[in-house]
């Protein structure tokens, strides 16, 4: 009986679908920004408009997706913040007047466009939708 069981179990593993595996994101920027690469910290600091500028001074451009996007929550888990939180840290810079809120495109491919035509800018998209207009910063799973 135990034996029935056991083939019968692994009948049905074999006919269950697999996980739909996750896209990959990338972290992009301008291709004339210094950076070769971007950690979690300091992804971080330039979306919550802590850090406004590059290493080399130039002026950091921060490009954000709308909502409902497959790309935006592997990105936010990587800089360990909730879209929510970074909504409150922008509408408290822009309080002060320190700054704007970034602006936000409603896809990948208008992300893509927008930072390979705006120097320092810094956005993040599907790994996917990256073309040899922007430098990748970081690859997320």
């Amino acid at each position: 009986m135990s034996r029935i069981l056991f083939i019968l179990a692994l009948a049905l593993a074999a006919l269950a679908p697999a996980a739909p595996a996750r896209a990959q994101v990338a972290v992009i920027a301008h291709k004339r920004v210094a950076a070769a690469a971007i950690d979690a910290a300091t992804a971080r600091n330039f979306f919550t408009l802590g850090k406004t500028q590059w290493s080399d001074g130039a002026k950091v451009v921060v490009v954000e997706l709308k909502p409902d996007q497959a790309s935006k929550e592997a990105f936010y888990k990587f800089i360990g913040m909730r879209p929510a939180d970074v909504r409150k840290q922008w509408m408290r810079v822009q309080l002060s007047g320190d700054g704007q809120p970034p602006e936000a495109l409603a896809s990948d491919e208008a992300v893509v466009k927008k930072v390979a035509a705006t120097p320092g800018a810094l956005g993040y998209v599907s790994a996917a939708a990256v073309t040899a207009d922007v430098k990748v910063l970081a690859t997320l799973p």
